[in-house]
């Protein structure tokens, strides 16, 4: 049963170790340095953006101070405040003429140099807050400016965990270390202190939610972008191969349109001779004829559509129809067969003539085919 108890404890982890599993941040290795420059960059930026602003703020609270320097005798807390305001007057300026000098356009241009100033921009805040706060405390009993120090540290940049501790810790040392010297440091600062020491761990943990999202942010982003690339790389590559293609295409089309010209005009040059030649021409395919030029309508008496609907051999006498029909069909096979030889025909009158025949073996129309020619030779025979 104990061991029961055990296991179903083990599988149900307390709240706060879903806390912390929820704050640790895991990054891929392949995307580390590009997070980190990219995360120095918008830190460069906004710190950038801010030095103006807390240039503006430390001119207001020089004048607000020296508006009350009747209470300078009373209070010295406000004579602290004008020069620990003047500090900050003096200080931001170099700060911005170095963060101006060295403007940086793109995460590539981030070297170490970049989070240097970084690092020391967010170390001279986090000391002036320590001891604004300390003065605070004496003149108003307040820690406001710590409060908000190490919330708007963790709203507004992306540092690291054990960076925003260590600033933290700088603060408070500043603030513990400066109402030492004010003669007012508790006996024990962390009880009495106890909530600025919460809400400063509340400001860091907030921090590690934002810094988990922005990382995954930036990796969203990155993963996009390299799919983008991959993406368009391809669309290239597909798109030289459609090119390659349309091109071959092109040339085939061109050689096509060549040698259809070629053939309508060797069709053309063939059909001209043919159609003037006093000897008959024609082509037969198989067991009809595909082509009779004039001079045969003339010698067999049957049209050209007439012949097409009728076997060759038909045409050829009953004693020597065997022999053309058989010659014919092996020519058309390009077998080895005599190329002249002599035979008779019965015209579509009924008449007997001899025909002087010649015969070739062509290719017409992608399929085998005879072209064969022949004169009337019936007077000669007589």
């Amino acid at each position: 049963m104990d061991r029961i108890a055990l296991k179903i404890n083990r599988e149900k982890p307390n709240p706060l170790h879903r806390f912390l599993d929820g704050l640790r941040i895991e990054v891929p290795a392949e995307y580390r340095s590009m997070l980190e420059r990219r995360t120095a960059l918008i830190n460069y930026r906004r710190a950038r953006l801010m030095i103006p602003f807390l240039l503006i703020m430390g001119f207001f609270l020089i004048f607000t101070d020296f508006y009350y320097h009747s209470l300078w005798e009373t209070k010295p807390g406000y004579t602290y405040f004008y020069w620990l305001d003047a500090i900050l007057v003096v200080v931001l300026p170099v700060f911005y003429l170095l963060f101006r000098n060295r403007a940086v356009r793109s995460a590539e241009e981030i070297r170490p140099l970049h989070q240097t100033h970084i690092y020391l921009f967010a170390a001279f805040i986090s000391l002036w807050c320590g001891v604004s706060a300390a003065i605070e405390e004496m003149v108003s009993q307040s820690v406001t400016t710590l409060i908000i120090y190490a919330f708007t540290l963790a709203v507004v940049s992306y540092l690291r965990g054990w960076i925003l501790l260590l600033l933290y810790l700088a603060a408070l040392a500043a603030f513990k270390l400066t109402l030492q010297f004010l003669q007012m440091d508790p006996v024990d600062f962390i009880a009495a202190n106890i909530n600025l020491v919460v809400l400063c761990l509340l400001a860091w943990a907030v921090s590690r939610i934002l810094y988990k999202a922005h990382i995954r942010n930036v990796l969203v982003e990155e993963q996009l972008r390299q799919a983008g690339v991959m993406l368009e790389e391809r669309v290239k590559e597909r798109t030289g191969e459609l090119t390659a293609a349309n091109r071959k295409l092109k040339q085939e089309m061109d050689i096509r349109r060549k040698t259809m010209t070629s053939l309508q005009e060797s069709e053309t040059k063939f059909r001209a001779l043919t159609e003037t030649a006093s000897s008959a021409i024609f082509i037969v395919q198989g067991e009809y004829f595909k082509y009779v030029n004039p001079a045969t309508e003339q010698i067999i008496g049957y049209t050209c559509e007439e012949m097409k609907k009728i076997r060759f051999w038909e045409l050829v006498h009953p004693d020597h129809r065997e022999l053309v029909r058989d010659r014919g069909m092996a020519r058309q096979r390009n077998e080895a067969l005599p190329s002249r030889y002599e035979f008779k025909v019965v015209t579509k009158k009924g008449a007997d003539i001899w025909l002087d025949f010649s015969a070739t073996f062509i290719d017409y129309e992608g399929a085998p085919a005879m072209l064969g020619t022949a004169f009337d030779i019936t007077r000669l025979k007589k």
